[in-house]
């Protein structure tokens, strides 16, 4: 919004996607820009990180994890779980844990629409996995750090030889200006 603020008479699409289909989105041209993961990018992307953060267990307040500051992989794969869809680097993490563990992950929910993750879990419905930077003081959620802990890089990416028109470079730059905090 605070783009949009500066720049009224630009218009602007979003689209929401994981990162395996923004980055096909972005090699084909169907995308000028777009938020990935910043690990495994092809040579035809130019990706600028903008975020790091910690990846996340999350419970309701009522579960008896809340007791608890980190989780382990095992216990985590003991829970009935609320997952974002496949070709989101949560799901990426989940997979990742189920082939390390030998386990089927026992899936409750399946959604990428955050606001509906947090209301299952906070109703204690599953736990689930968020980035440190959803999770608010006001989600009735509990936090926990993976034992081990998984923190992920996020970038804005673009095509290396692609045109890019002067709305979208003012774009790229007022994001890669507002998120020189890269968090650690």
């Amino acid at each position: 919004m605070g783009f949009k603020s500066l720049y009224p008479q630009l218009n602007l699409s979003v689209v929401d996607a994981g990162t395996e289909l923004v980055r096909k989105k972005l090699l084909s041209g169907e995308l000028d820009l777009g938020i990935v993961v910043t690990h495994d990018v092809p040579p035809e992307l130019h990706c600028e990180p903008i975020y790091k953060g910690e990846l996340l267990a999350c419970c309701s307040q009522d579960n008896p994890l809340s007791q608890q500051d980190s989780i382990s992989h095992q216990e985590f794969l003991d829970h009935e779980l609320v997952l974002f869809r496949e070709g989101y680097f949560h799901h990426k993490v989940i997979e990742q844990i189920s082939r390390e563990q030998q386990r089927v992950p026992q899936v409750s929910f399946q959604t990428n629409l955050i606001p509906l993750i947090k209301s299952i879990v906070a109703r204690d419905f599953g736990i689930t996995t968020l980035l440190s930077m959803v999770v608010q003081p006001g989600d009735a959620l509990h936090s926990l750090s993976f034992n081990p802990p998984f923190y992920l890089e996020l970038g804005l990416a673009w095509r290396r030889d692609a045109y890019m028109s002067r709305a979208n470079q003012r774009f790229k730059d007022f994001v890669l200006e507002n998120c020189k905090q890269v968090e650690a």
